[in-house]
């Protein structure tokens, strides 16, 4: 692996641990040298319409299940405090 692919890779990491410089600077860099084949899109209304379908469709069905439904907590079985690892 060579030094630029080890830095990327770690720019990489860094940016999705959620540090928006690393996210910032891989984003500018994937647009600059990632971009060289203009990527033919269908119509953008077309590609709109059917994102807020998508979207409408997830929202109707997260509003019709119960709430309780949504969260499965259980209570540890046998945790003592002590570190399973040893």
């Amino acid at each position: 692996m060579s030094t630029q692919e080890a830095a990327l890779l770690r720019l990489r990491e860094k940016a999705l641990k959620g540090d928006a410089r690393s996210l910032e600077q891989i984003l500018e860099l994937a647009k600059n040298f990632n971009n060289s084949n203009p990527v033919e899109s269908t119509s953008g209304a077309a590609l709109v319409a059917e994102d807020q379908a998508i979207l409408e469709a997830y929202v109707e069905d997260a509003r019709s299940r119960p709430i309780s439904a949504e969260i499965d907590v259980k209570p540890a079985d046998d945790d003592n405090g002590a570190n399973r690892d040893g």
